[in-house]
């Protein structure tokens, strides 16, 4: 496994799915989901889509970092999920919370 930081969130209006993913996400909420954020009590699965059973898992994330109204993730990737994201089979990031 390979470690890596990147972007999974911003701050700012969001119209996901699910009635809490809908609204303003505010500087203030990304820094209490970084605060909070327990790798040993709830690890957070790298997954492809939002499947509902996190399967098949290709990481977790070790850490979350607000910086500058970003969420950034620090997490141990799989190398199958490398290679998927160079051959373009992943499009995006989703954060589920």
């Amino acid at each position: 496994m390979s470690t890596a930081i990147f972007e999974i969130f911003r701050m700012g209006k969001h119209n996901g799915i699910g009635v809490n993913a809908k609204g303003f996400w505010s500087a203030s909420q990304l820094d209490q989901i970084a605060q909070f954020y327990n790798q040993a009590i709830k690890p957070a699965p790298l997954v492809i889509g939002h499947p509902e059973d996190d399967k098949p898992e290709y990481g977790t994330v070790k850490r979350l970092i607000n910086h500058e109204g970003a969420l950034f993730a620090e997490a141990e990737i799989d190398r199958t999920l490398i290679q998927r994201i160079k051959n373009g089979d992943v499009s995006g990031i989703s954060a589920s919370f």
